[in-house]
């Protein structure tokens, strides 16, 4: 349903801030145009209508569930395998240069279209025949008619006897494969299990693994010439992950872009086990990270860390992984570091063995800002004067209808001060919003600190920060339908918005938005490993 809001124009009330999310778009849509899709598996979803490809769930795991969401999967139909799909080396390959390892038609997506698995097209038989024999493999069921009237008899004839000579005595129990030419017909294996029996491991696996699917890591995997490119996303709107993560990857180290910033960061903390890279992840609700592996694996690597005495990650058990106060990076100079934000005792162990650690004493903070605020409201229709907050509450519910019912931008403006002693050696100094609806820009001391849309809604304040008095100023803005609501209100003539879609009336509940808090100040220090 369209309602006022979802259109991306100059109407909207963020479209001055609408850079920092259309930046983020267009990065993501960059990389995945780079290079090619990798997928170990081409699926045949049939040629008959209805058919179509549902794009939720996990793309290939609504169809292929055998096959689970850690293995990539591509969709074909018959004209590409009967004009396109040739095999050389054992794959599967498209003349864009897309392969494969397997041609499935499996039976999941049999029980979900009208094609079943005992109907097909002679002339795609005979495309199977010839690919099978040049050294493909299939996992496929038998097939035993010729849909629709088209040479009926004679069509049922040629798929029985082209059927005998590619899967002879497979029956799907007894028997499960049969070889045919240089290659093989499957029947009775999930495709899965198929991969796996030709030890070709999952390309991205993450643990724990959450249950449902949509609560599970999701990604998606490209390469551009000898870069291997990942996208990984937190499909879980609500919590964050921390995830022990593997990467069909091998001699390369690990690089984080994130597409949100622009940032590249090289990753120190990964591991290479049995063929893959195992790297620790952090991703915050409905998060996103780019993985790319570009250069050669450093030897120097970390591949566990500790804090007084409790594991936060290790390869050796790669599922149990907390990032949540440690983040390792370089210092510049080939100088190991990491930003602790607790205190305590880290100590972490490199792939020579070589045991790093330091001890952090005590950080500062947090630093509660509990106002009280100053709120001015910049733009919008209907704009209130300027208000004054003892306390963070949601617009909607003060008790001026002004503010309840505005929709644009206010400005929070306070004061803090900050002793000398919070700012210690290599101390950076961050800044959290808490709950932030929907947008937020910050100011310190004039210093423009950034424009936060997603959560987390923090912001590095460590350049921005001083001794004594700081002025802090952050401008919200919020969504179209309090005002449209408000203005349900009001007579004709002195409505303050105009909209030809009636999705609101007085009754529809009013969005919460401002600025919600907490607000606070965190440290953490920045640790040179030796």
């Amino acid at each position: 349903m369209f309602t006022a809001g979802t259109h991306l124009n100059p109407n909207i009330t963020w479209w001055e801030q609408a850079h920092a999310f259309t930046d983020y778009l267009a990065r993501c849509q960059f990389m995945l145009q780079q290079g090619l899709p990798v997928a170990d598996v081409c699926c045949y979803y049939g040629d008959q209508v209805p058919n179509f490809i549902p794009p939720d769930r996990g793309y290939w795991y609504e169809l292929c569930p055998s096959l689970g969401d850690d293995y990539a999967c591509d969709f074909a139909d018959m004209e590409t395998l009967l004009t396109r799909m040739q095999v050389r080396g054992g794959r599967l390959v498209l003349p864009d240069r897309m392969s494969y390892r397997l041609l499935v038609f499996p039976d999941d997506i049999a029980k979900g279209f009208p094609c079943h698995g005992q109907f097909i097209q002679p002339e795609l038989l005979q495309k199977l025949l010839d690919l099978v024999s040049a050294g493909a493999t299939i996992v496929w069921p038998r097939p035993s008619l010729a849909p629709g009237l088209r040479d009926h008899g004679r069509a049922d004839g040629e798929i029985k006897s082209m059927a005998d000579k590619l899967w002879g005595p497979v029956d799907g129990k007894s028997i499960l494969e049969h070889r045919f030419g240089k290659g093989r017909v499957v029947r009775g294996k999930t495709v899965r299990q198929v991969l796996l029996d030709e030890n070709v491991l999952p390309d991205f696996t993450c643990q724990p693994r959450a249950e449902p699917i949509e609560k599970r890591l999701a990604y998606i995997h490209r390469r551009v010439g000898e870069t291997e490119l990942y996208f990984v996303s937190n499909r879980d709107g609500r919590r964050w992950v921390d995830s022990g993560c593997f990467f069909r990857v091998h001699g390369k180290s690990p690089e984080l872009w994130h597409p949100d910033t622009g940032e590249v960061k090289e990753q120190f903390a990964f591991e290479e086990v049995n063929g893959r890279t195992w790297l620790p992840l952090r991703l915050p609700p409905a998060g996103s990270i780019f993985v790319v592996f570009r250069h050669r694996s450093n030897a120097g690597r970390i591949v566990s860390a500790s804090k007084d005495g409790r594991a936060l990650f290790s390869a050796q058990t790669p599922g149990k992984v907390d990032l949540a106060s440690l983040e390792v990076e370089s210092a510049g100079q080939a100088t190991l570091a990491a930003v602790a934000s607790s205190p305590g005792e880290y100590v972490l162990t490199n792939a020579r063995s070589r045991v790093l650690s330091a001890r952090v004493e005590k950080l500062p903070g947090p630093i509660a800002l509990p106002g009280p605020w100053k709120l001015r409201f910049l733009r919008g229709p209907g704009a209130p004067q300027e208000v004054v907050l003892k306390k963070l509450l949601p617009w909607t519910e003060h008790d001026n209808p002004a503010v309840r019912y505005f929709s644009g931008t206010a400005a929070y403006e306070t004061e803090f001060s900050l002793s000398q002693d919070f700012f210690g050696e290599r101390v950076r100094v961050y800044l959290h919003l808490g709950v932030v609806k929907e947008l937020a820009e910050i100011r310190v001391n004039g210093r423009d600190c950034g424009l936060l849309w997603k959560i987390p809604f923090r912001a590095d304040v460590t350049n921005a920060v001083r001794p004594g008095k700081n002025q802090l100023e952050i401008k919200v803005t919020n969504l179209w339908p309090n005002r449209l609501i408000g203005d349900t209100f009001l007579p004709e003539g002195k409505q303050f918005t105009r909209t030809n879609i009636a999705a609101f009336t007085q009754n529809s509940p009013l969005l919460e938005s401002g600025l919600l808090g907490p607000v606070e100040l965190h440290a953490a220090q920045l640790i040179l490993l030796r």
